[in-house]
Parts: C-alpha cells; sequence; structure tokens
C-alpha cells in the first residue's frame, strides 16, 4: 500500500502541500483532481521521488520511499509532463533502452508488439523528435507495458489524446485494473477520472479530502465519519 502522511512543500513564500495526506490500497486505483497549480502534479513527483518534501512521511509497502532505496522504487511508474525519452533516438530504440536500464531482456519482435499495441508501430523508425504531444504520449503507454511495477502514476494522460488515444488509454487502465495494480491518477477532467478509478480525492488549500458525490470516500474515512 501506498500511504502519504501530512506531505508539506514549499516553493519559495508559497506553500503548495500542507499537512497532504492520502492512501492507495494494493490493487485500487485512486483518482485526485484539483485546480490547476493545487499541487496535483508536485505530489506525484515527490512519490516518485523526483522532488524532495519539506516534511511528512511516504510509505511504500511497508517501507519509506524518502530513503535511498533504489530497488524499492523500482516497483513504481511515473508518467507525467515530461516523457523522458531521448529525441534523438527512435521509438524501439527508446524503448529497448529503458529495457537495459531496468534490466529486462526484450527482443525487437517484442517492442515491436508494444508500440503496435499503443498504436505506434507505423512509427517505430526514426527519431522520436518529430512525434506531437499525443504520439509521445502513446509512446509513455508502451513503456507502460514494457516495464514491471505494481503502483502506476499518471500525470494528465488523457493530455495530447485524440479519441481513439483516450480509448486506448481506458482500455489499458481497464485491464491493469483487472490485473490487480494499484494507480493513482490525476486529472483536471472530474468526469473522466471518475469512471475509471474506485474513488476520488480533492487537493485544495494544501490538504487532500475525499471526493463524496459521485466516487465513495474510502472505507475507513466513511468510519471515521460515522463515528
Amino acid at each position: 500500500m501506498l500511504s502519504i502522511e501530512n506531505v508539506s512543500k514549499r516553493f519559495g513564500a508559497t506553500s503548495v502541500l500542507n499537512g497532504a495526506s492520502m492512501s492507495v490500497r494494493q490493487s485500487e486505483s485512486v483518482g485526485l483532481i484539483g485546480k490547476n497549480g493545487s499541487g496535483k502534479s508536485t505530489l506525484l513527483r515527490i512519490v516518485s521521488r523526483i522532488l524532495s518534501c519539506d516534511g511528512g512521511s511516504i510509505t511504500w509497502e511497508g517501507q519509506s520511499l524518502l530513503g535511498s532505496d533504489v530497488n524499492l522504487r523500482r516497483s513504481i511508474l511515473y508518467l507525467g509532463h515530461e516523457p523522458g525519452f531521448y529525441p534523438p533516438l527512435s521509438a524501439a530504440e527508446n524503448l529497448q533502452f529503458l529495457a537495459g536500464l531496468y534490466g529486462i531482456e526484450t527482443s525487437s519482435t517484442q517492442i515491436g508488439e508494444k508500440l503496435e499495441a499503443v498504436g505506434l508501430d507505423a512509427y517505430r523508425k526514426g527519431p522520436i523528435r518529430s512525434y506531437s504531444r499525443g504520439m509521445l504520449q502513446r509512446l509513455s503507454l508502451a513503456k507502460a507495458l514494457l516495464l514491471q511495477w505494481s503502483l502506476l502514476l499518471l500525470d494528465e494522460p488523457t493530455t495530447g489524446l485524440d479519441s481513439e488515444g483516450k480509448r486506448l488509454l481506458s482500455e489499458l487502465i481497464s485491464g491493469w485494473r483487472d490485473q490487480g495494480k494499484s494507480l493513482l491518477i490525476i486529472s483536471h477532467d472530474d468526469g473522466w477520472i471518475s469512471a475509471h478509478v474506485d474513488r476520488v480525492n480533492i487537493l485544495q488549500n494544501g490538504k487532500i479530502e475525499p471526493k463524496e458525490n459521485g466516487i465513495p470516500a474510502a472505507p475507513e474515512l466513511e468510519m471515521e465519519k460515522e463515528g
């Protein structure tokens, strides 16, 4: 389980996160919504250890994520606004390079299958510097199909995707949920995210609260309110 407790983060004089707490249980999909600048992306970048926090604790599978154990973080995959690929390389070369970094043995045929699954097989050759935003999003999804992870952090995953890309994304999320994977998804689209997760939280004023209309709050939070 992912447990975020009282996390705080400031940028200069601006407090973005102020005691933010939430959890993602095993095999659970959780959505996080909030206004632009509310700190949603900041929180995911902290969980993925791209950013540091100023206070609080984050544990994954019972161990602190704020330490230096790289192996613990290998089971968490973050797909954010910056795709993290190398523009001079082709789509296939980027995936092959990633596989090597993670110690995954793969063949050109398997790479091709991942690219075909996200609609990029026809664009597997040639540098990705000419890719549109939507194509880079699709390549990120191929990355998620290639790598082994238990928790996926998705930051505005529909950005740049056309209707066919959004349908593909929905199918992949559904498949991952069926496989018992855990997902934490942030989006500005309340309607879209509510259709793809078990429950939704709202980040506002630096804190996280459950969204109770449409998607139920977590059982433990409901019991606290009843008590």
